[in-house]
């Protein structure tokens, strides 16, 4: 940042993944001194995916508007639509309002119910990653042993319905439980186990 400030040039944080908590909102700004910081809308934000945020210095939030309508150029056919804009809006009203306890409940019940049902599983060995393990990642790793005869558990859970994509962290399969819903991680391990039946 020192770089960036002794040549006069702005220094923008990527925070996609850093809401909840809330105070990060105005924490890179106030406490780091950076110019700008710029969250994901969607995520552990839960509001619309294609939207996003920026805070920070007035006229680097200002420049952004010559991204939008009526100018044309790069930015214009990733518009956001009104639509999405009052989703944001209300995402960020409740996250102020309501705070994050809630989100880290229900994440730490899912990741509950998700090892209780797989932690017997042969060949597979699960870590548990919460807030602070990477951004806002809550989830638990499956750590499937070399040599297992389970197939591409990764294939299998994005085959048919429901869609299930695991990413890969931690050197596992994550199952990232930050945007789930209330139920969604009964859905989750219902599959589970059909991919890590042995075959």
């Amino acid at each position: 940042m020192e770089i960036g400030k002794a040549r006069g040039v702005p220094v923008m944080v990527d925070a996609a993944y850093e809401i909840p908590p809330k105070e990060n909102l105005w924490y890179y700004t106030k406490e780091v001194g950076v110019d700008a910081a710029i969250f994901s809308g969607g995520k552990a934000l839960r509001g619309p995916s294609s939207t996003g945020l920026i805070v920070g210095r007035k006229e680097i939030v200002v420049s952004c508007r010559f991204h939008a309508r009526p100018n044309g150029g790069v930015g214009f056919a990733s518009k956001v639509g009104k639509e999405e804009v009052v989703g944001l809006y209300a995402a960020i009203k409740r996250l102020l309002e309501v705070g994050e306890e809630d989100h880290y409940a229900r994440c730490g019940r899912q990741m509950d119910y998700i090892e209780s049902e797989l932690k017997d599983m042969p060949f597979l060995h699960l870590t548990r990653h919460e807030h602070g393990s990477w951004g806002d990642e809550f989830g638990v790793a499956l750590h499937i042993e070399e040599g297992s005869p389970y197939k591409d558990v990764r294939a299998f859970m994005a085959e048919g319905t429901p869609y299930i994509e695991l990413s890969s962290k931690f050197d596992a399969l994550f199952v990232c439980v930050s945007t789930l819903k209330d139920g969604d991680e009964v859905v989750v391990v219902e599959k589970s186990k059909k991919a890590l039946a042995v075959r």
